[in-house]
């Protein structure tokens, strides 16, 4: 292996470590470089002189370091406001928790490198930019587009995140099934209508707020129209189950109506203010007669209580069928918007990175540092 270069003020005593790890008998390169890294970070200030050498010797020894070595030596890196542009993009290059976390939080990266790992098919990546605190508003609409969960939930759980109103409908979408990232999105909404997939997990006064964007949104909109034959016997089957008590058929006749999962149509039954049921069964042509019979079968947490009937008949006369259905399919609906994602990285930036990889680029990233991470994100380095 080539001599690499040694800082000139390198302390003595680390001296004979790093030409133990130069001479092939005994790799304490590892060693070396987690040593020298917890030296860089500990100070305050660094010149130009001492960046680069620093940069020299961590690009050779990286080569040889283990996953574990790596990890270490980005997390701490990555906090690091002095580290060298072409190490920082190096790590990143690697992939791996190594580059999530340079990712996460590494101030040195260019904007296009952000912007590639976002675009890129690498999931963890996309989910490490989709938590730092900086995002854009462009950053986040690429992400919350995304199909991967974890990318989603890491964007929910920033509250940093600028979300627009699309950006919002894309995530709440994904997450309207997990209650704890839902809760949190609720409590960020641009507008009372951007929550309308997570209604179940809104609070009361968020509801009245969806509810009367829903009806505002009606205003002038055609009449109802009558309940074809269909809807006429499906609301009789979900009396009768109702009646019945027997709840699982009752979901499974409402999933089938709704053309929906049946655990989405359970979510429905087990809202504990029955709100839920009632856009359904609004949804569904049921008449307002059968559907207060309905509402006094359900929980008695709703059935016992005449105001919480009250309220339900009161919803059930003030939403119009069609802005019911919007609700609840919005509510239901187990399709994810489709990622978008551009067929060409930008390249308006000296970091920017290319589109392809092939295995014969791979094969340059350990003689070319700063070259391999051009290379990167729409295959991973193996």
């Amino acid at each position: 292996m080539a001599a690499l270069p040694l800082p000139a003020d390198l302390p003595a005593n680390l001296r004979g470590l790093a030409r133990l790890g130069r001479d092939g008998t005994l790799d304490m390169r590892p060693v070396l470089l987690r040593v020298l890294t917890d030296l860089y970070v500990s100070r305050a200030h660094h010149g130009a002189d001492e960046m680069n050498q620093f940069e020299a010797v961590a690009l050779g020894l990286l080569d040889k370091a283990d996953a574990e070595t790596r990890a270490i030596v980005a997390n701490k890196l990555a906090n690091c406001g002095a580290t060298p542009r072409g190490l920082a993009e190096r790590i990143v290059a690697d992939g791996g928790p190594s580059g999530a976390a340079m990712l996460a939080r590494s101030i040195v990266l260019p904007r296009a490198w952000l912007l590639c790992a976002a675009m890129g098919e690498a999931a963890d990546l996309a989910a490490a930019v989709a938590s730092r605190p900086d995002l854009d508003a462009q950053l986040c609409e690429i992400l919350a587009l995304r199909p991967e969960i974890e990318v989603a939930r890491a964007l929910a759980g920033n509250a940093a995140a600028p979300l627009d109103s699309s950006s919002f409908r894309a995530l709440a979408a994904r997450l309207r099934g997990e209650p704890e990232f839902a809760a949190r999105l609720c409590a960020r909404a641009p507008r009372p209508f951007d929550m309308t997939a997570l209604f179940l997990h809104a609070t009361q006064t968020q509801r009245a707020a969806i509810l009367l964007a829903a009806r505002r949104a009606e205003l002038g909109a055609p009449s109802r129209r009558p309940a074809t034959q269909v809807e006429t016997a499906t609301a009789a089957e979900l009396e009768r189950a109702a009646k019945q008590r027997d709840w699982p058929l009752f979901t499974a006749i409402m999933a089938r109506a709704l053309d929906c999962a049946f655990g989405a149509a359970r979510a429905l039954l087990e809202d504990t203010r029955g709100e839920a049921v009632a856009l359904a069964l609004r949804a569904l042509h049921v008449e307002d007669e059968a559907a207060a019979r309905i509402f006094m079968c359900l929980d008695p947490v709703v059935a016992h209580s005449v105001e919480r009937v009250r309220a339900l008949t009161k919803l059930y006369g003030e939403i119009s069928q069609p802005g019911a259905l919007r609700l609840i399919s919005a509510m239901v609906d187990q399709e994810a918007p489709a990622p978008r994602r551009p067929t060409h990285a930008p390249t308006s930036d000296a970091g920017a990175a290319p589109t392809s990889s092939r295995p014969s680029d791979n094969a340059r990233m350990a003689e070319q540092p700063r070259e391999a991470g051009r290379l990167l994100f729409v295959k991973r380095r193996s």
